[in-house]
């Protein structure tokens, strides 16, 4: 059992890749961010929605995700 700690408002959305040992998580902070399963420890964090992140996809196997937001 972990906490994953980063987003600076609450979390609206969260996605396993099918690929990768990896989470997804979209917030009300406007970002998605990537989350190692293994460590637990944020990979990447994605900016540019100008709203909270509601909804994220992994597409083509967990090679590529889609976001939308409230924007």
């Amino acid at each position: 059992m972990a906490t994953l700690s980063g987003h600076r408002r609450g979390v609206w959305e969260c996605q396993f890749s099918p690929h990768d040992r990896i989470l997804a998580t979209g917030s009300g902070d406007k970002t998605i961010k990537l989350w190692s399963l293994s460590d637990f420890g944020c990979v990447r964090t994605f900016q540019g929605h100008m709203a909270s992140v509601l909804r994220i996809r992994f597409l083509n196997g967990g090679l590529q995700m889609a976001s939308s937001a409230a924007d």
